[in-house]
């Protein structure tokens, strides 16, 4: 109590958080994991005390041009983006539709929202549940920009079972065409690289030969346009991907 007090005594200024934000920041570090463990715990110290302090608006506008210049610290600043989404579902005491028109930025990789979606895709949903979040991330992106469809696809795989066929075929009944391509390109994303930390850990599943996610898409009936191109750009994804991680392993072995 005494911490969230302090926090929203005074409103904190762009210049403020730009400061804050310039201290999570090495770029002398060579690599991603090396970034990671010097970045993670400030960042998310930093984006947390922006939400309670009722100024991440004003975070982000500090963080764009940081990000924008330093690719690793936006690509680590992903994870404690989605581990952050416990805390702010209480915060904004589970009114989900609040929490996404609130957090949802193109940030962080779109992480900070995210965690929100990890967290309402945790438990069992119909769909008539994802409907209306769904509507929640198109009304939000009429606003700004955000990632928000992609996140509703990780929600789809880990409310369905773990399956990629049954969270695409919920992602080819959302409303429009580019929320049914995202989607299905996040389910894929959830499957072979989720980036929760606890996900990160408990799940190391091989990515499979590629020809075989191909095939999983040629697979699925879709009825509806954009569900199809999000399928293939998912296995896409993680096909990049596979070849990101083995091209670094390359390196560093020499």
């Amino acid at each position: 109590i005494l911490f969230f007090y302090k926090e929203n005594t005074s409103v904190k200024n762009v210049e403020y958080w730009a400061k804050n934000i310039t201290l999570c920041q090495n770029k002398t570090l060579a690599t991603e994991e090396e970034v990671f463990k010097f970045s993670y715990t400030c960042l998310k110290n930093s984006i947390r005390s922006s939400v309670y302090n009722e100024s991440f608006y004003n975070w982000v506008e500090a963080a764009e041009p940081i990000m924008a210049n330093d690719v690793r610290l936006e690509y680590v600043c992903h994870v404690p983006g989605h581990d952050l989404g416990k805390e702010f579902s209480d915060y904004f005491q589970n009114d989900y539709r609040r929490a996404i028109m609130s957090l949802g930025f193109d940030i962080c990789g779109g992480g900070i929202v995210h965690g929100i979606f990890d967290l309402w895709g945790a438990e069992s949903r119909d769909i008539k549940d994802f409907l209306d979040i769904s509507q929640a991330c198109l009304e939000q992106n009429l606003i700004r920009y955000s990632t928000c469809g992609d996140a509703i696809g990780h929600a789809a795989y880990e409310s369905y079972g773990h399956s990629i066929e049954l969270a695409i075929e919920v992602c080819d009944k959302l409303q429009q065409n580019w929320i049914r391509n995202t989607c299905a390109n996040g389910v894929f994303m959830q499957r072979y690289f989720p980036q929760s930390s606890k996900n990160k850990f408990t799940r190391n599943e091989p990515v499979p030969e590629w020809d075989k996610l191909i095939e999983l898409c040629n697979k699925i009936i879709y009825t509806q346009p954009g569900t199809s191109n999000g399928c293939y750009s998912g296995a896409g994804w993680v096909i990049g991907n596979d070849i990101y991680f083995k091209s670094q392993k390359y390196n560093r072995s020499g």
